[in-house]
């Protein structure tokens, strides 16, 4: 689900981009599985005083995000509410054996594609309500407004038989791998030096490095692999469309998370990212910042 007020705010896009990004990030959980969607079935709740043709704007939105990547919309329903939502059910098929959280294990190595906190320093901004005047700017909020499903290599890294887990990042790197671990009976540790950021990251946030363990909303795909198949990752990686990079180990535990700085020292992390029911994420009004 998409909640006015918790993922958006009505200024911040227009009504055909947020039906899109409804479509973009349940895409998203589909490519964490390694599938390929096939159709979907979306619930809006509108206040009484939403236009009848931004209505119809987001509608366009989901059917042609949905469309963009092979699946259709075939149903759903509308009611009244006190602020906007779209809430999407979609349906896959698997492409190869799917991928699960549950899989990882002592030994395999952790890896993450494309970059990570663009999403989280493009809401920062938005939220600002600063004139985005750099490229940098833009580009990082795009990255929030517009994620990419990361489809494709989803469904490469299960149809190569690589992966032993693998979740998307919508809710932190951390905090995220913290969802595999806990599937896994496992601790993992990240290796701060090797988390990828992008040059608009770099721009605005120099080498600090919380928006891209925290922040979240960046869809892309964590994963686990055995090292025997990790030349065979390297070798199909230039068909992926994306980085990857390696970020850290599967180690022996019991679902925790822990955070290797660049002197080499282990420390459990004081952030892991967004949880949708901490207080303090607890939206109070439709304008209330997510």
């Amino acid at each position: 689900a998409v909640v006015e007020g918790t993922h958006f705010r009505p200024e911040w896009q227009s009504p055909e981009q947020i039906g899109a990004r409804a479509s973009l990030v349940n895409l998203s959980d589909i490519a964490a599985m390694g599938g390929r969607p096939l159709y979907g079935l979306a619930s809006v709740g509108a206040p009484p005083s939403y236009p009848a043709r931004d209505l119809e704007a987001l509608h366009r939105g989901i059917v042609r995000a949905l469309a963009r990547h092979g699946a259709s919309l075939v149903g759903g329903n509308l009611c009244a509410a006190d602020r906007l939502f779209v809430s999407l059910v979609l349906v896959g098929e698997p492409t190869g054996r799917p991928a699960r959280r549950g899989g990882a294990q002592p030994g395999h190595f952790l890896f993450v594609t494309g970059t990570v906190g663009d999403a989280a320093l493009g809401l920062r901004l938005l939220q600002s309500r600063k004139r985005l005047a750099s490229r940098s700017a833009r580009a990082l909020v795009r990255r929030f407004v517009s994620p990419t499903p990361r489809l494709e290599a989803g469904r490469a890294l299960v149809g190569a038989g690589l992966v032993s887990a693998m979740i998307d990042v919508s809710d932190g790197l951390l905090r995220d791998v913290g969802h595999l671990c806990e599937a896994s009976g496992v601790d993992a540790v990240v290796l701060e030096r090797f988390v990828p950021r992008s040059a608009a990251y770099r721009a605005l946030a120099g080498e600090d490095l919380t928006a891209a363990l925290c922040g979240g909303e960046d869809y892309e795909l964590v994963f686990t692999v055995a090292p025997a198949k990790v030349p065979r990752l390297g070798r199909l990686v230039h068909r992926l469309n994306c980085r990857v990079t390696f970020i850290g180990r599967v180690v022996p535990g019991r679902g925790r998370v822990w955070l290797q700085d660049r002197a080499g020292r282990l420390a459990r992390p004081r952030q892991m990212g967004y949880d949708h029911f901490a207080k303090a994420n607890r939206p109070k009004r439709a304008a209330s910042s997510p």
